[in-house]
């Protein structure tokens, strides 16, 4: 609020000398306030500035001035130009996939299979994050915080994605090597026939194929299923022995 005094109007130097805000009022010794924009003093006028107009007071009608209960709030400052905006789950997990040519809804499907994208999921086994990384592959992957969303996304695409070429594209196994570990697949020359692993695999793949867009304009070929458990091959029954054909010699006459 903008204020004016002169050097007459000494009476009321140490009620006008502060700056004003623009909801400042002045209190009168009547006990009735005026909120004013401006004030301007001499020795025998004081004229403030209201909305709308201008009232005319004597000095030693002013008893103080005092901050308006009503101020309207000051607007938030702007954000400065450039700083981060924070991202979703959905984008980092969009940017993982993409950095790491992977299928968007691989990397989702498995996201929400992992953690139902909690970034503070911890499992029982002690896998922690989106991706559920285990705090020994966190650190082979370079992560140090598996609770930050896009240091996990990023490390838990990373895995997968080396998974892939480690099995040839064979989704089924790279996904059972991420659930299991690799181990377990090389132990049992592929998918092993645990139930969490299978049904995990088929969680992963149906979301997969769901949401994965067909950009070809054709039917999409579907990612490769998990066998069901092998069964013990029933034993082959013997061939039956092939028939001989008699023949009968016709006697001479």
């Amino acid at each position: 609020m903008r204020v004016a005094t002169r050097a007459s109007a000494a009476a009321l130097i140490s009620l006008v000398c502060a700056p004003f805000a623009s909801a400042d009022r002045l209190v009168l010794r009547s006990g009735k306030t005026l909120r004013v924009e401006a004030l301007d003093c001499d020795a025998s006028t004081c004229r403030a500035q209201i909305h709308g107009g201008e009232v005319l007071l004597a000095p030693s009608e002013v008893l103080r001035i005092e901050a308006d209960e009503i101020v309207d709030p000051e607007p938030s400052p702007p954000a400065a130009e450039g700083a981060p905006v924070p991202r979703s789950i959905e984008q980092i997990v969009a940017d993982a996939a993409r950095r790491f040519a992977l299928p968007v809804s691989l990397v989702r499907a498995v996201a929400r299979a992992e953690s139902s994208f909690r970034p503070d999921a911890v499992s029982p086994k002690g896998a922690r994050g989106v991706m559920q990384l285990m705090p020994g592959t966190a650190a082979d992957l370079g992560v140090r915080d598996a609770f930050d969303p896009e240091e996990n996304i990023l490390a838990g695409a990373r895995l997968l994605r080396s998974l892939l070429e480690k099995y040839d594209g064979r989704v089924a196994e790279a996904l059972a090597a991420y659930n299991a570990g690799a181990g377990a697949v090389a132990k049992h020359g592929g998918v092993p026939p645990y139930r969490e692993t299978r049904g995990y695999i088929r969680k992963v793949v149906r979301d997969y194929e769901r949401n994965e867009p067909d950009d070809t304009g054709g039917r999409k070929r579907p990612v490769a299923r998990p066998s069901p458990s092998p069964s013990p091959a029933p034993s082959p029954s013997p061939s039956p022995a092939p028939r001989s054909r008699s023949t009968t010699t016709r006697p001479r006459p």
